[in-house]
């Protein structure tokens, strides 16, 4: 027998073999739960969850069940990743169930959370989005609810390779807009103000939500048995089982994982390390673990800094996914490779780090064949730790490039006229000539190949006689180099900034506008002139002594000073620039 629950992911426990669910925040797929085994489930699409066979001892957990525990996201998985619209389907999910006056049997069940006991942690194997997002609104209601009487200390999440991210979350940091410099404090507190816009609208007139808090608490409260509430498929993985083989299968059919996380998951598995613990004990174990702790921390370090958006943007690199370590990792993978084309077909293989890395590592192991196996976990210690170290070195490259004022500059305007689809290309062919080369002769590189781009002003045409446009990329390619130029020799050491003026597509009609509009109006004059003296102040515009002065005169001059026809005369030779000189 079948029973069509509407809207609710798991919500009620019967006899009856199977319920027919749809789901706002599963974007209305359909599931099949058998009431016997309700954390088994065969989901009718290729783009959700798949739960395998091997979760066959899971359990229903209330959320007040999970108050006070200390969970911790291990180094290996991708940050809080939700966006508005998983949020509020949430949000919408739960009042939806709230609406339907649910019985006290009933509940309202969020998908799986999938931990493994940890010394004093519940280590997150899946369900980190879900779980953070909790947190999140928990966190939006706490002086509602304790007032109402739910005094348990929240859960705690804390992160084994970002650190700041725990002291982010406990310190509610998220209650105030994210500056963007760190990916996963933007994505907290965006889903945080998605939270607190859903409880108070915008809009005065707006009722849909109308006694929301007081009337979600005890859903999300109220220990099972006391009243309607809302669970979790709760799954423990057993101590003998190898924690990121289980994350792996458990991202089958999920958001792709990108090669970045791909890579890491490979990098830091400790469960390769069992002979060297089985042998030496515990303080082997801790030595290991201390090791790929430290690449974990670098890891996020390096993903942090390349998430600056002035950083990044003078590389301006486009890459699938959020992760942007992919590009050391995949400038790691190309340089291990003597023919790259086969394995770097993106129809073939869309993660081309992680199959060359893992390839890479286990032909080295197979080298070492016949090695005990402590011997080939130390082997393998050591192989993960040099291809870190070459990802290290590369990051340091870029370093380099982004501190060293002439190579920002020239590489920051030599990338914007490669195609987007190329410039990954060659940022590995700097990195090489770079390594080989050194910084000196790497800038004179870097200078022919600006000597290429450039025309010879006095031959490029605009448009011909009858109107055709002339040589406009060449023109581009000029009037960026005299903007970069001139910005280099600024006093005060300004950086272009590329990150802001690729976001932008300039027409040279902007440059050089052949229909210009003069600012008639006395105030429109009289603030355009302000800007340009505040420019020629910060080195920014060039003008003869001659017109500085003429600038200063007229912003102190009215009409009652001077004839009008006059102050046109002046205003129009700075306007047109009749008398300007570089």
């Amino acid at each position: 027998m079948q029973r069509r629950l509407r809207c609710f992911f798991v919500c009620r426990a019967t006899k009856s073999s199977f319920f027919l669910i749809r789901s706002k925040l599963h974007q209305n797929k359909i599931v099949y739960l058998s009431a016997k085994n309700y954390w088994k489930c065969k989901i009718i699409s290729p783009s959700f969850i798949y739960m395998e066979e091997y979760l066959t001892t899971g359990s229903l957990v209330s959320v007040a069940e999970l108050m006070g525990r200390k969970f911790r996201v291990p180094a290996y998985q991708r940050g809080y990743r939700w966006t508005k619209k998983e949020v509020t389907d949430l949000l919408e999910d739960l009042w939806e169930f709230h609406q339907s006056e649910p019985k006290k049997q009933q509940f309202y069940c969020l998908q799986p959370i999938v931990i493994q006991m940890n010394g004093e942690f519940y280590d997150v194997l899946d369900g980190q989005q879900r779980l953070t997002t909790l947190y999140l609104l928990l966190s939006y209601l706490d002086d509602r609810r304790r007032e109402d009487g739910y005094s348990a200390p929240l859960f705690e999440i804390s992160y084994a390779s970002r650190p700041e991210s725990q002291q982010f979350l406990a310190a509610g940091g998220f209650r105030e807009a994210s500056d963007g410099r760190n990916i996963d404090f933007a994505y907290m507190s965006s889903a945080y103000q998605t939270i607190k816009e859903w409880f108070e609208p915008a809009d005065p007139t707006d009722n849909s939500h109308q006694g929301a808090k007081g009337k979600l608490i005890p859903r999300l409260l109220d220990e099972s048995g006391i009243g309607a509430n809302v669970r979790f498929v709760y799954y423990e993985v057993g101590a003998d089982e190898h924690p990121i083989q289980v994350f792996l299968r458990l991202n089958k059919g999920k958001i792709p994982l990108t090669d970045g996380e791909l890579v890491k998951a490979l990098l830091l598995q400790t469960d390769k390390y069992a002979a060297l613990n089985e042998k030496d004990g515990v303080r082997v174990a801790d030595e290991v673990k201390s090791r790929l702790d430290l690449i974990a921390a670098e890891w996020h370090k390096i993903e942090t800094r390349l998430h600056e958006s002035e950083f990044w943007g003078f590389l301006g690199v486009k890459l699938p996914g959020a992760s942007h370590i992919d590009l050391l990792l995949r400038a790691l993978a190309k340089s291990l490779l003597d023919t790259p084309t086969a394995v770097w077909d993106n129809r073939r293989n869309s993660r081309p780090a992680f199959t060359v890395l893992h390839n890479y590592i286990e032909q080295c192991l197979a080298e070492g064949n016949g090695k005990e196996s402590e011997s080939k976990a130390r082997l393998r210690l050591e192989i993960v730790e040099q291809l870190w170290e070459r990802v290290v070195m590369l990051f340091e490259i870029l370093e380099v490039w982004w501190n060293d004022y002439e190579i920002y500059h020239q590489i920051g305007y030599l990338l914007h006229f490669v195609p987007s689809e190329k410039r990954e290309e060659r940022i590995f062919t700097w990195l090489q000539c770079f390594e080989k080369e050194g910084i000196v002769k790497f800038k004179q590189r870097l200078l022919g190949e600006i000597s290429d781009y450039i025309k010879d002003p006095a031959s490029l045409v605009y448009e011909d006689v009858a109107g055709n446009k002339g040589d406009h990329p060449a023109i581009r390619k000029l009037l960026l180099l005299h903007n970069v130029h001139r910005t280099m020799q600024s006093p005060e050491k300004m950086r272009f900034p590329f990150h802001l003026f690729c976001k932008e597509e300039w027409e040279l009609e902007h440059i050089y506008p052949q229909h210009p509009v003069i600012p008639e109006k006395r105030e429109e004059r009289k603030e355009w002139l302000k800007n340009v003296s505040e420019n020629v102040e910060k080195g920014i515009i060039a003008f003869p002594e001659e017109l500085k002065s003429t600038i200063k005169e007229l912003l102190n001059q009215t009409e009652s000073n001077e004839e009008k026809g006059a102050l046109d005369e002046h205003f129009q030779s700075i306007y047109w620039g009749n008398s300007l000189r570089d």
